[in-house]
């Protein structure tokens, strides 16, 4: 016989506390979207998201590999090829948590912010403030970077913030930043053997 006792409120209590947690998660991404026009935290169809993200990490995987062996194969900045050289751990993993950091600040924070005042100047945001929006907050996000080499960095890394902003618009923040984060996955190994 089992020595140890069965608290028969255990099961209970797990499950009331999951339907809390799932319960005040919905809550809050229903507020959310109302406040942002439509902006979400996780997806409505998890399988569009999926099939989106999956999308994404190949085209920008695909875009960073043509830009960095084809179009300024003989411009890279200083550095770029050492870097993308040196071994590809903890390289890879920490350019994955630097993706999950920039999709907190620039796309949570900064995106968010900006639907909400277009949300507060139109009382409903149109999908050209969606769009600007999405192009400011990658701006934004660049915009140090841009001295060092403005084509460069302005085809490298304004096109994906911009598809990650789009991500996070149709199909919720949480796709945005799993698909970020994966694309280093991706991509640093890519560029490892490519260039």
């Amino acid at each position: 016989m089992n020595a140890r006792i069965a608290d028969p409120r255990l099961p209970t209590l797990s499950k009331s506390m999951a339907w809390s947690m799932r319960t005040c998660m919905s809550e809050f991404t229903t507020w959310v979207a109302a406040q942002t026009g439509g902006l979400r935290l996780t997806p409505v169809h998890r399988r569009a998201a999926l099939l989106a993200a999956l999308y994404a990490i190949v085209v920008l995987s695909a875009w960073s590999v043509l830009l960095d062996t084809v179009v300024f194969a003989d411009a890279l900045p200083v550095g770029h090829r050492e870097f993308h050289t040196a071994p590809l751990w903890p390289r890879t993993f920490l350019f994955s948590i630097k993706a999950f950091s920039e999709e907190l600040l620039w796309r949570l924070l900064v995106l968010t912010a900006l639907v909400m005042i277009g949300v507060r100047l139109f009382g409903r945001a149109p999908a050209a403030w969606f769009v600007l929006a999405i192009a400011l907050a990658q701006l934004a996000c660049i915009w140090p970077a841009i001295p060092s080499g403005p084509a460069y960095v302005m085809l490298r890394y304004w096109p994906p913030g911009c598809v990650w902003g789009w991500l996070y618009w149709r199909h919720g923040w949480i796709s945005a930043a799993l698909g970020h984060g994966a694309v280093h996955l991706v991509l640093d190994p890519l560029l490892f053997w490519v260039i």
